[in-house]
Order: C-alpha cells, then sequence, then structure tokens
C-alpha cells in the first residue's frame, strides 16, 4: 500500500533543498507525493516557482486571491492562518499517512499545528542555521 506524503513548501529556497528528496520519493512505488505550495510560493518577489512545481509534482490547491505578501505582523499571521486553514482542509480530505517539512521559516510550523489534531506524524529536516564560514 503506498503511503500518502504531504510535502509543505514556504518558497523557492526549500523546494530548491527538497528537489533531491522528493524527486527520489517520487521515483518509487511505495509513496504518492502531494505538495503543499504556501503564499509565499506565490509571490513574484519570492520567485514564483509554482507553474514549474506543477509540472513535476502533484500540488494541492491554494486558491490565493489577496496579492498583499506584506511582511509585517499581522499580514503574516494572516497569511498563516489562511494556509493553516487550507492545509487542515487537504489533511481531512486526502487523510495523509506523514507529512515533511523543510526548513526554519515560520510557515513551517503549519504541518506540525495542522497534523496534532489528525495524529499524522511530521518529519522536519534542516532546522536551524548554520554557518559554513572560517572560524578565526
Amino acid at each position: 500500500m503506498k503511503k500518502k506524503i504531504f510535502i509543505i513548501s514556504a518558497g523557492r529556497s526549500d523546494y530548491d533543498r527538497y528537489y533531491p528528496i522528493i524527486s527520489s520519493l517520487k521515483k518509487t512505488k511505495k509513496a504518492e507525493l502531494l505538495i503543499y505550495l504556501t503564499y509565499q510560493n506565490y509571490n513574484k518577489i519570492f520567485s514564483n516557482n509554482v507553474s514549474e512545481i506543477k509540472k513535476k509534482f502533484k500540488v494541492l490547491n491554494n486558491p490565493t486571491r489577496s496579492k498583499n505578501f506584506g511582511d509585517g505582523a499581522f499580514q503574516m499571521i494572516k497569511n498563516l492562518s489562511h494556509d493553516l486553514e487550507k492545509l487542515s482542509y487537504h489533511i481531512k480530505i486526502k487523510k495523509p499517512d506523514i507529512i515533511i517539512i523543510m526548513g526554519d521559516r515560520y510557515e513551517m510550523l503549519l504541518g506540525p499545528l495542522a497534523a496534532i489534531p489528525f495524529n499524522i506524524p511530521t518529519v522536519h529536516f534542516f532546522g536551524g542555521g548554520s554557518y559554513r564560514g572560517s572560524h578565526r
């Protein structure tokens, strides 16, 4: 039986990191991947790549009516609330076996927040920053 896996992408930067993982998972017959793209993915300022992702993977519908992607605290909460509602709806309908999140942006809280009431395990990669420079 295939495992239904939700992947949450907050933007181009995490998608680039995800790509090797989700490409490998897509090739296996043991998994069905569904990608949830947060509001940030639809923002041209953050290099909108929705059409590119949709060509390669199954994307869960996230209709974005607002064009306001400001970084103000209130707008960030509105966007997060929208994403939480839409992601929770997809979880209720599709019933994933696992949710994978990557990175440490605030949008990544969506996965665990939506998963807890449905008792769905989450997997988290690449949390926290790292310093790769030389130490002198």
